[in-house]
Parts: C-alpha cells; sequence; structure tokens
C-alpha cells in the first residue's frame, strides 16, 4: 500500500495531462475528402471560377435536445467578440483547446472556449460532454455555460500537388467570464499569503461546488487548482467539464482509461480505472492541503510533505495546537484560528485515504470543515 501511495504523493504538484488531445497538432481540425482521382492532373486554382467561396455543411453529433435551452452562437459573431481570436485576448490554455475572453455585441463579458479539435478525433463528443452537463447546472461555484457554436465550412485546399475539398471544423463553448485567475496562479504560485478566513471561505466554495456536483450525480474528475477560477468577488468556480461523467444512480462505480492530472488521481483510478465520487474527494483533499500550505504556512509544502512526514504531522494528527502554531504565519493564522487549521488539515487527509470506502462523502467534508461533524482520525498517515 505504501507504494501505490508514494505514486500518488510524488506526482502530487505536477501538472501532467494524460491521454488529453494535443491542439498544437490538429489546429483546425481538417477532414479532407479527394475530389479529384489520383491519376487526375490537379487543377490550377485560377481555374476555378469560385475557388475563394466556401459552403456551410450541418450536421453534428451533439443531441438537439441537449441543445435546448442555450444560445447558438454563429462563428462570425464570437470572432468579433474577440477581434478574430487575437493572442491578446487569449486568458488559457487547457488539454481540449484555448479560452478567450469575449465581449459581445450587448456588452456582456464571456470566456469563449475553442476547441480546436477535429471531429473525427473527439471534437463533438468533447462539445457533447460539456453541453450536457453544464446547460443544467445553477450554482454559485460552477461555472455557467451560456451557449456553443457549431462551424463546419467546406475549404479548397492542396494537398500532396492536388486540390481538395476540406471540411475546416470549429467546436466553441461559451462560458461566463471570470476576472480573477485561477487558485493555481492567484494563490498557489502567488508570492503573497492569504489570510486564514479567506482561504477558508476558498475551501468551502470549492467543497461547495463539488458537492452540488455530486448530487446531480455528476463526477468533475479533474478538480485541480487550473479548473478552479475566480469569480468578481473571488468565489471558487469549478470549471471544464471535459472529462466529467454523469452517472446512471448515486452510488454507480464505473470503469474508465485513466485520464486526468497525476497528483489529483486516487490509487483506484490510477492502477484499475475505477472511479466514483470518491475520486473527487481524493482530489479535493489534495487540493486543501496545497491551498492551505501554499497560502498560509511559513514552511516549504513539499518538505514538509515529504521529508520524515510522519513525525512532522504527529501535531495534526493529535490536533496539538502548540505544534500547529510553528507552521503557520502568525500574520496570516491568528492563535484563535488554529483548532479550525488543524481541523482542516485533518479533513484533508482523510479525503485522502487509500482505500475509497474510508474517504468522507462531500457533504460530510461540509459538515466536518464546519466542525458540525467530527473527523475520525485517518487510517493512513502521509510517507
Amino acid at each position: 500500500m505504501a507504494r501505490e501511495l508514494r505514486l500518488v504523493q510524488d506526482d502530487i504538484l505536477r501538472k501532467v495531462t494524460i491521454g488529453s488531445f494535443a491542439t498544437n497538432v490538429v489546429q483546425l481540425g481538417i477532414t479532407l475528402m479527394t475530389i479529384a482521382q489520383a491519376s487526375a492532373p490537379a487543377p490550377h486554382p485560377q481555374n476555378r471560377s469560385e475557388k475563394d467561396k466556401t459552403k456551410l455543411s450541418t450536421g453534428c453529433g451533439v443531441p438537439s435536445d441537449h441543445l435546448s435551452g442555450l444560445r447558438k452562437f454563429n462563428l462570425s459573431e464570437l470572432e468579433v467578440a474577440t477581434q478574430n481570436f487575437s493572442v491578446e485576448k487569449l486568458i488559457g490554455r487547457g488539454g481540449y483547446g484555448a479560452v478567450f475572453k469575449g465581449v459581445l455585441r450587448n456588452g456582456q463579458v464571456v470566456a469563449i472556449k475553442d476547441m480546436r479539435i477535429s471531429v473525427v478525433n473527439g471534437g463533438d463528443e468533447v462539445l457533447h460532454n460539456e453541453i450536457k452537463i453544464g446547460r443544467k447546472l445553477q450554482h454559485r461555484n460552477v461555472v455557467k455555460t451560456l451557449g456553443y457554436c457549431i462551424d463546419d465550412q467546406m475549404v479548397s485546399v492542396w494537398h500532396e500537388g492536388q486540390e481538395v475539398e476540406a471540411v475546416k471544423q470549429r467546436r466553441l463553448l461559451v462560458n461566463g467570464y471570470l476576472p480573477n485567475g485561477s487558485l493555481n496562479r492567484t494563490i498557489l504560485q502567488g508570492t503573497q499569503g492569504i489570510c486564514w478566513p479567506f482561504c477558508f471561505r476558498i475551501l468551502q466554495g470549492i467543497a461547495q461546488g463539488l458537492h452540488y456536483l455530486h448530487e446531480q450525480n455528476i463526477l468533475h474528475l479533474d478538480p485541480k487548482p487550473e479548473n478552479i477560477i475566480f469569480d468578481s468577488d473571488m468565489n471558487p468556480v469549478i470549471i471544464d467539464f471535459g472529462l466529467s461523467v454523469v452517472l446512471d444512480n448515486e452510488d454507480d462505480i464505473v470503469t474508465l482509461e485513466p485520464v486526468g492530472t497525476l497528483g489529483y488521481m486516487a490509487p483506484e483510478y490510477i492502477n484499475n480505472g475505477v472511479v466514483s465520487k470518491k475520486q473527487d474527494v481524493f482530489a479535493f483533499g489534495v487540493v486543501l492541503l496545497q491551498t492551505i500550505f501554499r497560502g498560509c504556512a511559513k514552511v516549504d509544502f513539499q518538505d514538509y510533505y515529504y521529508r520524515d512526514a510522519d513525525s512532522k504531522w504527529d501535531g495534526v494528527l493529535q490536533q496539538d495546537v502548540d505544534k500547529i502554531k510553528e507552521i503557520f504565519d502568525p500574520t496570516l493564522v491568528e492563535e484563535s484560528e488554529l483548532a479550525d487549521v488543524a481541523r482542516c488539515l485533518m479533513v484533508g487527509l482523510l479525503c485522502r485515504e487509500f482505500d475509497p470506502a474510508d474517504r468522507p462523502t462531500m457533504a460530510e467534508v461540509l459538515d466536518m470543515l464546519n466542525g458540525e461533524k467530527e473527523v475520525p482520525a485517518p487510517k493512513d498517515k502521509p510517507i
């Protein structure tokens, strides 16, 4: 068991995304359809009277009922909103594409996710997943999906000495704009610490968002710091449902190809591809520990976490305020708050138990964070 735990913990801070589609490889999502036989001479572009015109082809793998209630945008609208997807409007990149800040004609500021993935390589499936999940979610700690764009255009291109027709495919998702950066960039990589009340509010918000998703039988499967963005009031908001799964029943366990971010993936997911709501609980435990240490502690997280961890965690496991006081910056955590900090650290350790049956539910996590439920001692001590 110790070996599997080390496998997870050694990668806790890495941001290696497994199995994601390479956006640099398929930038335009072009599916070639040859219209001339290989033996036929390739016509020169100037011999075509309408060489610059394009034809719009319809059809998409997203069921129409999953599009109801969402606004359908034209590509031209989103090009205007982002100044033709200018690099100055780029606010983020992910495994499935780039995200741009846009301003619609009515002045509304939005975030536009450009899924530069060909449909044959899963573009429709990714868009379908984001829409199917995002369109029905209404919670302050979960991103709001506003609309989508499906654009297929027939264009003429030169390929291996022939002029061929190709489908230029674009899939875009329009979400509410979140102006204050990710948890990773704003807090974990920041140069200034955060006071305990703000830190606790962040943890509560993330936990409330995940609990809401689990109430809808949705597994996020990648709630890492990069996928937690702050709104205008610095509330944490969970984004990106590209990997998410909707369960048929509340306690369903499903088997998937392991796809996610190492360090936030539970041992049973890495080793056997088994996922349940306890995968998100595990990831939350990692995010909790990172946020508390990077935000409020005066010791290096990695140094504290890995070196002589058994003895260093005794203070937390024993809820010894005097020992815990040595870890945290007194300008950020007042002495009267140390007991709350210790309780939250215990919750983080409990979420990271090796056996998913020993991890709490997100509802129990909220009760324990708020002091409404006793926090049992974790069975697995940090290594």
